[in-house]
């Protein structure tokens, strides 16, 4: 490996390994009021399953919802509480983006 190659790779492994350091910082904070929004479409989501949960309240594009439904059925697995399986999906897909770019 040439010394070029080597110092690009070493500043994008930095670059990404900074990024995934970074949703960790933000991990216990609440965030904005969209989180509360969140979960309680996640809530109405287990609740009713996933068509007549995104019936009930959702004015988003479905696929959203189907992300979030998925997250909250992933976290009743995983055993977690919703709060924390919202904000480790949103830390995989920022990490995702990141990535990307």
């Amino acid at each position: 490996m040439d010394p070029d190659q080597f110092k690009r790779s070493a500043c994008r492994a930095g670059v990404l390994s900074l990024a995934a350091a970074l949703p960790v910082l933000f991990l216990w904070s609440h965030g904005t009021i969209d989180v509360d929004i969140w979960l309680n479409w996640m809530r109405n989501g287990l609740r009713h399953g996933l068509r007549a949960g995104y019936a009930a309240d959702c004015d988003y594009p479905p696929l959203a919802f189907t992300a979030l439904y998925i997250t909250a059925k992933l976290a009743g697995l995983l055993g977690v509480s919703l709060f924390v399986a919202l904000k480790a999906s949103l830390a995989v897909a920022f990490l995702a983006t990141v990535s990307l770019f």
